[in-house]
C-alpha cells in the first residue's frame, strides 16, 4: 500500500485551505475539491462522480483512507473510471445535508465517512458510510463495487439513472418545506419534556443507548424545566452530568469532552474533540451549576473553558474546529494507558489510587471495539468513588483529593511527551459563534469576567474575519471573499452579538445582531411557507435545496434561528423579525408534533 510519507503523488488537494482536504493530497487518488472544475471535468469525460464526504478529526475517515485511498489498485480504478471529489462536511454543511439525507433515506441510518456515487450533476445513484477496501460475507467492499459501477456505466447505464432519479425525487420531497399552522410553543416544550424524561438512560444518563451523544442542547431544555421546579428534570440531568463527567469521554487531564460515547456508559468514546461539543457542555455545566448548586459542575465547566480556550485557540483570535481521534496514526494514543505507563508515571499511592480509582488492570479497562477482546488499554474513567478508593486506601477525603491532584500532573506532564492529536485549523463562523454564546453565559453564571473577555475578543475576530466585501458573513475565515454563509453562521452570529449586548449594554452589539438577523431572513426565508434553507437562495444551485428544522448532536440552524429570531424581537420591539419567527415555526410543525424532543433549541426561553 502506498502511504503519505513514501507517495510522490501529489494531488490539487493540496492547494485547499480544508486540513481534511488537506491530508488526502498526497493520496494516489487525483482528487478534485468540489466545484464546476470537477462538475464539468465529469460532464466532458462522462464520469460519474465518486463523493466522499468527512471531516478531518474522525477516526473511520481516517481508516477508509488508510485501507482504500492510499491504495494504488483502488485509485488505478477511481483514476480511469470516475471523477473523485473530497467534500470536508464541516465547510460545507449544504452538501452534507443532501447527501446525508439520501443516505438515511436509502439506507435507514447515516454517517462519516460518507460515499457517494452520482451522476455528473451531482445526482446521486449509491450511498453508504464506511466501507471496507475489499468485500467480506454480507458485506460489499468498495474496490468491488467501484468495479462494478464502471462496467455497468460503460455498457448499461439504465439502472444507474433509474436509481439517481428515484433518491433525488425521494430527497426533494423529504426537504420539501410544507405551510402549516405554527402549533402551540407550550404543548410541544411540555412534549419535548415529556419524551426526554421517557428516552433517559435511568441507569447511565443520556438518552438511549448506543452509541451515546452528550446532546447538550436537550439538557439545556430539561434544565429549564429544573429550573421552573420539574424534579424529574432535575434528577434526569442530575443523573446525565454526573455519568458523562465520571465517564471515559470526559478528559480529566486536560479538560473538555470527546465527541461521544461507544456504550451506554460513557466508558470509551471515540476520542476527536470539536469545538462545539466544547461550547454546548461548557454552556450546559455552567447553567446546571446555577440551578443545581453543586460545585463540580463548576469545576468541569471551568476545565472545559480552560482546554478550549488553551488548546483551540487561534493566532486570530478565534477558535479552531477541533482535534483528532488519532495520534501517531493510532485511535486514542494521546489518552490511553496501558499499567507499564501508568507504573512508569506513578508510585506507591498514587499509583494505587489511581488503578483502584479507574479501574486500571494489565489486560486493560476496555475492550477492543472491533473484537471485544481485552486490549490492553485503560481509559480514564471513574471506576469507584473518590470517597470509596480513599477509604480502600486509609486516606481521608482531603488527602484523597490531594493525592488525586498530584496523580493528575503526573500523567498530564507524561502526557505531554506523547504525540499531539492533529488540531483542525478552521475557524468556522456558526461554531466560534456558538462558543462565545457560550463563554458569555458562563461567565455570567460562574462571576467569572475572564471568560466574558474571550469572548468578547472572539465577537471581533468573528467581525473581522467572516464579513466579506459586501458585509454578507462567510463561513470559512480561510475563504474571506468567496466562502459562503449558511444559516447557522447569521444565527448563531446574531445571536451572539445580542448576548454580548446583553452583557455590557453596548448598543452596538443589537444593532448588529438586528442587522444579521434581518440579512438572515431576506436570504434563507422561503417567502411562499416562511421555511428557513440552509443554504441561502442565491447560492449556486444544487439538486435540492438543502433545509433541516430537526436537531443532530448539535443544534439545527433552523432551530437557533427561530430562538434568536424570537429574542431580539423581545429585545428590540422588531415586529418583522418577530412575525418571521412566528411564519418558520409552521413549516416544522408536522416533525415538531411527531419528534418535539428533536427540536428543543427552539423550545429555550
Amino acid at each position: 500500500m502506498q502511504t503519505e510519507k513514501n507517495a510522490p503523488h501529489l494531488n490539487r488537494l493540496a492547494q485547499c485551505s480544508s486540513p481534511y482536504l488537506r491530508q488526502h493530497a498526497h493520496n494516489p487518488v487525483d482528487w478534485l475539491p468540489w466545484g464546476e472544475e470537477a462538475l464539468s471535468k465529469a460532464r466532458t469525460e462522462d464520469k460519474p462522480l465518486l463523493l466522499s464526504l468527512g471531516y478531518s478529526t474522525c477516526h473511520w475517515c481516517h481508516v477508509m483512507a488508510h485501507e482504500s485511498f492510499e491504495d494504488v489498485s483502488v485509485a488505478s480504478v477511481l483514476n480511469r473510471g470516475f471523477v473523485a471529489v473530497k467534500i470536508d462536511r464541516e465547510e460545507r454543511p449544504d452538501l452534507d445535508n443532501l447527501y446525508i439525507t439520501a443516505c438515511q433515506l436509502v439506507r435507514g441510518h447515516a454517517g462519516w465517512p460518507l460515499t457517494v456515487l452520482a451522476l455528473p450533476d451531482g445526482r446521486p445513484f449509491f450511498v453508504a458510510t464506511y466501507m471496507p477496501k475489499d468485500s467480506r460475507p454480507g458485506r460489499l467492499g468498495f474496490l468491488e463495487l467501484l468495479t462494478h459501477i464502471e462496467r455497468e456505466w460503460q455498457t448499461d447505464r439504465g439502472e444507474i439513472l433509474e436509481a439517481a432519479g428515484e433518491i433525488t425525487l425521494a430527497v426533494q420531497d423529504a426537504l420539501r418545506p410544507e405551510r402549516l399552522e405554527p402549533i402551540s410553543r407550550a404543548d410541544a416544550r411540555s412534549q419535548a419534556i415529556a419524551h426526554l424524561l421517557r428516552d433517559l438512560d435511568q441507569a447511565h444518563g443520556g438518552f438511549g443507548r448506543a452509541p451515546k451523544f452528550p446532546m447538550p442542547q436537550k439538557l439545556l431544555l430539561l434544565l429549564s424545566a429544573a429550573r421552573e421546579g420539574h424534579e424529574r428534570a432535575r434528577e434526569a440531568v442530575r443523573i446525565t452530568l454526573d455519568a458523562m463527567a465520571n465517564g471515559g469521554i470526559h478528559d480529566v487531564l486536560d479538560g473538555g469532552f470527546h465527541r461521544y460515547s461507544t456504550d451506554r456508559a460513557w466508558k470509551l468514546p471515540h476520542f476527536e474533540k470539536t469545538l462545539y461539543d466544547q461550547a454546548l457542555l461548557l454552556w450546559v455545566y455552567a447553567e446546571a451549576f446555577d440551578v443545581l448548586g453543586d460545585p463540580r459542575y463548576q469545576a468541569t465547566a471551568l476545565s472545559t473553558a480552560r482546554f478550549l480556550l488553551s488548546k483551540l485557540r487561534l493566532q486570530s483570535g478565534g477558535l479552531a474546529s477541533g482535534l483528532d481521534a488519532d495520534s501517531d496514526g493510532e485511535e486514542g494514543r494521546t489518552y490511553l494507558w496501558t499499567m507499564s505507563e501508568l507504573r512508569a508515571a506513578l508510585r506507591g499511592p498514587g499509583l494505587e489510587l489511581a488503578t483502584l480509582l479507574y479501574g486500571a488492570t494489565d489486560q486493560g479497562n476496555v475492550a477492543d471495539e472491533a473484537t471485544g477482546r481485552p486490549s490492553g488499554h485503560n481509559v480514564l474513567h471513574r471506576h469507584v468513588p473518590l470517597l470509596t478508593a480513599a477509604a480502600r486506601l486509609e486516606l481521608t477525603e482531603s488527602d484523597a483529593t490531594h493525592l488525586l491532584d498530584a496523580v493528575h500532573l503526573a500523567l498530564s506532564q507524561q502526557r505531554q511527551t506523547r504525540p499531539s492529536p492533529m488540531r483542525d485549523d478552521k475557524q468556522l463562523a456558526d461554531w466560534n459563534a456558538m462558543a462565545a454564546v457560550a463563554l458569555l453565559r458562563a461567565g455570567t453564571l460562574l462571576k467569572d469576567a475572564s471568560l466574558t473577555a474571550s469572548a468578547t475578543r472572539i465577537v471581533q475576530c468573528l467581525l473581522e474575519s467572516h464579513r466579506n466585501l459586501e458585509c454578507r458573513l462567510t463561513h470559512c475565515a480561510s475563504d474571506p471573499l468567496t466562502g459562503l454563509g449558511f444559516l447557522d453562521d447569521y444565527a448563531w452570529v446574531s445571536l451572539a452579538c445580542l448576548e454580548l449586548f446583553e452583557v455590557n449594554g453596548e448598543e452596538r452589539y443589537r444593532t448588529l445582531a438586528t442587522s444579521f438577523a434581518s440579512t438572515m431572513v431576506k436570504l434563507f426565508g422561503d417567502p411562499s411557507t416562511g421555511a428557513f434553507t440552509l443554504a441561502a437562495g442565491d447560492s449556486p444551485r444544487l439538486f435540492a435545496m438543502p433545509m433541516s428544522s430537526v436537531d443532530g448532536a448539535l443544534p439545527s440552524g433552523y432551530s437557533v434561528a427561530i430562538h434568536a429570531l424570537e429574542r431580539i424581537a423581545t429585545s428590540t420591539a422588531h415586529e418583522e423579525l418577530k412575525k418571521a419567527a412566528m411564519r418558520a415555526r409552521g413549516p416544522m410543525s408536522r416533525t415538531l408534533a411527531a419528534i418535539p424532543e428533536e427540536h428543543v433549541f427552539a423550545l429555550l426561553d
